[in-house]
């Protein structure tokens, strides 16, 4: 078995600067599918369970400061679509019909509003 020499600071520095941007192909179907069979049936304990549920939260149940609530919106006023592009856009939503609901999906639909619960103070709004 070769064993590994251990890497000098500079040279793994040196390593850094030749694959910074290089681009690794992607994987192929028979490798993602042995990757995928190797995996199976790894169980996570309790433990490892909690840690992914914690991290996996995102931005849930926090709220942004008016500082950055201010900042969000002043970068989204500076996005606006080149004259060329609206008329792009113009041109290809033009003529466009959406077919009507079935029978079906409007019976989904009413099933899923009966359900809501709207509370006095949004009422009032």
């Amino acid at each position: 078995m070769r064993r590994r020499k251990k890497l000098s600071d500079e040279h793994k520095k040196k390593l850094s600067i030749a694959l910074k941007g290089r681009k690794k192909p992607p994987f192929t179907d028979t490798h993602r599918k042995n990757l995928s069979e190797s995996h199976l049936g790894n169980i996570h304990s309790d433990e490892t369970k909690e840690k992914i549920s914690r991290n996996s939260v995102g931005f849930k149940g926090r709220h942004h400061t008016e500082e950055a609530k201010l900042k969000i919106s002043i970068a989204g006023r500076k996005l606006t679509h080149s004259t060329t592009a609206k008329n792009k856009i113009s041109l290809a939503l033009k003529g466009r019909k959406k077919p009507p609901f079935t029978d079906a999906h409007r019976k989904k639909l009413s099933d899923a509003r009966k359900n809501i619960v709207i509370s006095d103070e949004t009422r009032k709004k």
